[in-house]
């Protein structure tokens, strides 16, 4: 039986979500992961390092076909 995998979500948004703190694999360049409030944001990099308490540090942004600019994000943010 295999373990979930310990992973710890970044993103430069100025946005508060919860996002998952274990996830049944580990993630992959342009993966989607949803946070609990169901904003769903696009795997770009992940940085694995055995000396710390998480194993992965996965970086997230915007996923490509869903909003043209930062401010169409930051419109539709704002009015969830």
């Amino acid at each position: 039986m295999l373990n979930d995998v310990d992973i710890r979500c970044h993103t430069n948004l100025d946005v508060r979500e919860e996002w998952p703190t274990k996830l049944p694999f580990r993630p992959m360049v342009g993966d989607i992961i949803r946070s609990k409030s169901s904003l769903e944001l696009e795997v770009c990099r992940i940085t694995i390092d055995i000396n710390v308490f998480y194993g992965c540090c996965v970086e997230l942004h915007l996923p490509k076909y869903r909003f043209l600019t930062i401010q169409d994000f930051e419109q539709w943010y704002k009015r969830r």
